[in-house]
């Protein structure tokens, strides 16, 4: 824990110019976020998750007014910490532009779908993976039964800010996870996840 305050002091610090150059935080990714943009790559944990969340309020607070870009490369993932992801960008007052890079899973394609209309893209060379929810299975078969019952409700919550921001019935979604499907940027669009594409 002290470890990644640590890291995110380091990373806004740089990113700030209260920092030296020298300093471990001085790095690229301290000056790209210093141009607001920021990166959710590989698994969407709570660690990743929150470095991108302090991330996330703090240009906020700084300029509410200027556009945020959030570059998602982000296959798989924890759903508590998706969701937290969630609540804060509909929280922002500044918008928010989304990016899909790389392979991007069901979580990171609901951020994506969340961005600010009109400013969801997917790179030119991106894939858009809709699976169903990926969980641990609980460490007594007693509680067999109520881990299924909340996997099914985290579900149908996945599948309900899917439809919010893409226009497509929660069926339709529903059904399309358990086929488990890559999506083309160009089917992407057609999808209602992302609104544009960077070629």
């Amino acid at each position: 824990m002290i470890e990644r305050v640590g890291r995110l002091h380091h990373v806004l610090s740089a990113a700030t110019g209260q920092g030296g150059q020298d300093e471990p935080g001085a790095d690229i990714y301290a000056r790209l976020l210093h141009r607001r943009l920021v990166f959710l790559r590989q698994h969407i944990n709570e660690q990743s998750a929150n470095l991108v969340l302090a991330q996330l309020l703090f240009l906020d607070r700084a300029d509410s007014s200027a556009e945020i870009q959030l570059i998602i490369s982000a296959s798989s993932g924890e759903v508590y910490a998706a969701l937290a992801l969630y609540d804060t960008l509909q929280q922002l007052q500044a918008p928010v532009r989304t990016g899909a890079s790389g392979l991007v899973g069901t979580y990171g394609a609901m951020l994506l779908a969340a961005g600010s209309s009109g400013r969801r893209y997917a790179q030119a060379n991106a894939t858009i993976h809709l699976h169903q929810l990926l969980t641990e299975s609980p460490a007594h078969t007693r509680d067999l039964g109520r881990h299924a019952a909340q996997l099914l409700r985290l579900r149908d919550q996945i599948v309900d800010l899917l439809a919010r921001h893409t226009g497509q019935q929660p069926e339709r979604i529903r059904q399309d996870m358990v086929q488990d499907p890559f999506l083309t940027p160009a089917e992407a669009v057609g999808y209602g996840l992302v609104d544009d594409i960077l070629a």
